[in-house]
């Protein structure tokens, strides 16, 4: 896209030419490219238009920090710094949210603090009443409130008091260093007229009689790369000890010495015939690049404006009586010049907190240091490099050689934005920092082996004889019924108390035998022939349940399905469910697989056994899946709801008693078909018989609503938990609790529509 070329100069310098400069926006990319810091997330420039969702939330965080009147910020969970340079581009960078060892230990520490003085409040306010705490765990609180909250509040004191310490530091020396690098640049102004006090007396000549070669010298020995010529009253030159200039520059130096002439000495002029450039006297008077101020300033040091850089300009207006000089020009180079003021300036000035902040230069147009630092370390440079570009002054932390430094950098707008840099080692800070590092973990530790000791003492003392109670309420807890706590020698309540502990665990081992038994029995993998959706779920009220749900294959490819409430819901009601269960796969293996027949087998048990008010009602019946046909029997309980696939609803059954109870009577055999879309629902009685203090009940209406709104053809597998879902949420909402025992079962039709 271009090519550049390159001449070397005698002062060491490159001229650079190229057909055209690059496209930033490219030159942006390539250093983008360079960046391998994995903690960035974006870097880039703002764009008026952004296009990509990138620009877009760039510039987004750019509205939100700026509202703030900050450059940098949290926005989207990351920090972002903004940037403008001298030309009005903003750029941007985004980190990933960061935090040190020691702030978060601070947090931690503080976090800490909270919950031990909250949990103390709440101890002495007793309203640890509905929470499970042994005594050990009391005891353990209570020493831990007392012991870890100092403990935790000196830490922190003191962990904030290393960061406070270090900001204090840092900001004092950053004061300290703009206070007395702004003073430098503010000198200047100084060391530049006693410059010109210098050229003045170096200029001077006795009797009016001037030697311009003895002249010059001194002027070349005192001030390095200078230049001077001498002029006549033409404006002329009429010696110089540097090369002709261009004819452009050379019409301009003649229209300069003529408005000094015209304004400070204008006999001098008609001496001899002006013969200058008319368009460069028209700049010259016009003031449009600032040249006529120079003239109001004769015999004085002051800054010339050259298109490219900056310089030092003497005009030394001389007598009439001198024979033909009527004109001094005098330029210094403003680098050398720089370089020479930072050269004197008195090292005592620079002194802080018992250190020397070393001073160094760097002229950004030049790119290359006046006064270099020590290490010309690369940090050092893109410190005055982002200096100049922003001119705002700069801050750093730099590391060099495995020592830190705080860098501070001004840009000098009148010396063409020469960065005058000062950096100090901090080697005495951190070593400040470490040693107090050292006594706060020191301490730490301390306060631990103590702090343990008196735990270890208070567990033999206190804790140790409560120790196997807390292992037989955790084995509780985990339901570990078979574990027992050994029983201490006496007769106190602690004895009776372990006692009586053993003696419930071995009740609810007992219970627990019973409760897996009847989960044994309840199906749990139901049959799912090609096309349909075979589900069922039961919850008991309390850990024995009176519902009864089995399904089996049958030998002729049928299944058989039987879902029964049984009066009670506690072990003999469990003991029920595993004879009502067993009859069921009895059947299963004789011939005449009814479930008329079934039914009355099952009435035969209760009967024969002469049990009093307990009887079951239930729901038997046999599924063909070749035809789509269900044959059952309701005897006592809720009749199963069917819904179609056309979104009508039918509940189907025949009224009767429950199995066991009342007159013997043979069951009525009910047939219907589950077509493609359609679904049978079975519940038992939990599902209906709640009310709420209202005396508000769910009834069949409400269910078969819950049962349409949670259809989905595509989502069966879970259509009884959105049920039972909407039926916890009425019991949430009215403020009811479940009583009885809740179980439901449901045969989904698959199958497509034969076209």
């Amino acid at each position: 896209e271009c090519f550049f070329t390159w001449s070397k100069r005698n002062n060491k310098g490159l001229l650079i030419f190229g057909n055209r400069l690059p496209d930033s926006n490219k030159v942006l990319n390539l250093a983008l490219k360079k960046i391998i810091d994995k903690n960035i997330i974006l870097a880039g420039k703002l764009q008026d238009f952004p296009k990509t969702e990138k620009e877009l939330i760039s510039n987004q965080a750019n509205n939100y920090i700026s509202q703030k009147s900050k450059d940098y910020g949290i926005y989207d969970n990351k920090e972002w710094y903004f940037s403008t340079d001298k030309d009005g581009e903003r750029f941007y960078i985004s980190y990933k949210i960061t935090s040190n060892i020691y702030s978060r230990t601070i947090n931690y520490l503080k976090g800490l603090f909270i919950i031990i003085i909250t949990l103390t409040i709440l101890l002495f306010l007793d309203l640890f009443s509905t929470i499970n705490l042994s005594l050990k765990k009391i005891v353990r609180l209570l020493f831990l409130a007392s012991s870890i909250i100092p403990f935790a509040a000196i830490s922190s004191i003191n962990l904030e008091s290393i960061e406070a310490y270090s900001d204090l530091y840092k900001n004092e020396l950053k004061s300290a260093m703009e206070e007395r690098i702004s003073k430098i640049i503010q000198d200047f102004d100084s060391y530049i007229n006693l410059c010109s006090n210098k050229i003045a007396n170096l200029t001077e000549s006795e009797n009016n009689i001037y030697n311009l070669e003895e002249i010059e010298k001194n002027i070349s020995e005192e001030f390095v790369n200078s230049k001077f010529s001498a002029r006549n009253s033409a404006c002329e030159i009429i010696y110089s000890n540097y090369p002709t200039s261009s004819s452009g520059q050379e019409a301009l130096m003649k229209s300069i010495g003529k408005q000094f002439l015209i304004r400070h000495n204008i006999e001098r002029l008609n001496v001899k015939e002006y013969k200058g450039n008319p368009f460069s006297d028209e700049i010259v008077t016009k003031n449009d690049i600032g040249i006529i101020v120079l003239t109001n300033y004769p015999n004085k040091l002051q800054y010339f404006y050259n298109p490219s850089y900056r310089m030092l300009i003497y005009v030394k207006i001389l007598p009439n009586q001198s024979v033909e000089s009527a004109l001094f020009f005098i330029f210094l180079d403003l680098l050398t010049i720089n370089s020479e003021y930072i050269k004197s300036i008195d090292p005592r000035t620079l002194i802080f907190n018992h250190q020397q902040i070393k001073l160094a230069a760097f002229n950004p147009l030049a790119f290359k240091w006046i006064i270099s630092p020590n290490d010309k370390n690369n940090k050092f440079l893109e410190q005055a490099k982002a200096t100049f570009i922003k001119s705002k002054p700069t801050f750093r932390n730099i590391k060099i050689n495995g020592e830190n430094y705080y860098s501070f950098c001004i840009s000098n707008s009148e010396t063409n934005g020469i960065c005058y840099q000062g950096y100090i080692s901090i080697e005495k800070l951190e070593r400040e920092i470490r040693n107090r590092k050292f006594y706060i973990g020191f301490s730490a530790i301390i306060a631990l082996i103590l702090f343990i000791s008196i735990i270890y003492w208070i567990m033999t003392q206190l804790i140790t004889p409560l120790e196997d109670l807390e292992t037989g309420v955790k084995a509780l807890e985990k339901q570990k019924y078979e574990v027992r706590i050994p029983v201490p020698e006496g007769n106190d309540e602690l004895v009776h108390l372990f006692k009586e502990f053993n003696f419930m665990m071995g009740e609810n081992y007992d219970m627990q035998l019973a409760q897996n038994v009847q989960e044994g029995l309840i199906t749990n993998d139901f049959p799912q022939p090609k096309g349909f959706t075979i589900m069922g779920k039961s919850f008991p009220v309390n850990k024995l349940g009176g519902d009864c749900l089995s399904t089996f294959e049958l030998q002729d490819g049928k299944i058989l399905f039987l879902i029964g409430d049984l009066t009670g819901n506690k072990v003999g009601a469990a003991i029920l469910v595993a004879f009502v269960r067993s009859i069921t796969f009895n059947w299963c293996q004789t011939n005449n697989q009814n479930p008329i027949t079934l039914c009355s087998a099952i009435d035969k048990m209760f009967r024969d056994n002469k049990m009093k008010k307990t009887f079951i009602g239930l729901i038997c019946g046999i599924f063909n899946p070749l035809d789509n046909k269900i044959n059952f029997v309701t005897r006592g309980h809720s009749f199963p709801l069917f819904i179609r696939k056309n979104g009508t609803c039918e509940w189907i059954g025949q009224p009767s008693l429950p199995l066991g109870i009342g007159t013997k009577k043979e069951s009525t055999l009910l047939e219907t078909k589950l077509l493609p879309g359609d679904r049978m629902f079975c519940f038992t009685s939990g599902l209906i018989e709640i009310k709420c203090h209202g005396g508000l009940t769910t009834g069949y209406e409400l269910v078969k609503d819950w049962a349409v709104q949670t259809t989905d053809d595509y989502d069966n597998e879970d259509w009884l938990d959105k049920i039972k879902n909407c039926y916890d949420n009425w019991c949430y909402k009215n403020n009811a609790v479940q009583t009885d025992d809740l179980t439901l079962f449901t045969i989904i039709s698959n199958k497509l529509e034969e076209k």
